[in-house]
């Protein structure tokens, strides 16, 4: 149930935190998993193909579908591109930012419900 996936994904994203990966400067490794486990949350619970996509695929997509709401669009768009440019090792985050895109990343979750709502009413008129 979306209920059943958010609560997974909200205990993934506490068990990324518990790591440290964030005291300890561990960036690559931090951005890594939390886009995993973002793509995965993304394509179980909006069915969106996110777990193939490229970022920046990925990203026309939401905005062609509009399958998630423009609040959570711009979290994904802002979290994956920095994760991109982290993994290239073209920016190094700083501590604030990175707790930010946690804690955006598990605002975006805990909203999906929301998310959902609205579509089954949308789909119902």
């Amino acid at each position: 149930s979306p209920k059943e996936l958010t609560n997974q994904a909200l205990k993934e994203l506490n068990a990324l935190k518990d790591k440290k990966h964030i005291e300890q400067g561990n960036f690559r490794d931090f951005y890594v998993e939390l886009i995993d486990i973002m793509r995965r949350f993304l394509s179980v619970q909006y069915r969106i193909p996110a777990d193939v996509l490229l970022t920046d695929d990925l990203i026309a997509y939401m905005k062609q579908n509009h399958s998630i709401s423009q609040e959570n669009e711009a979290v994904v768009e802002k979290v994956f591109l920095r994760g991109d440019l982290v993994k290239f090792a073209k920016i190094f985050p700083s501590v604030e930012m990175m707790n930010e895109d946690w804690n955006s990343c598990s605002a975006l979750v805990k909203a999906s419900l929301k998310d959902i709502e609205f579509e089954k009413l949308r789909k119902d008129v």
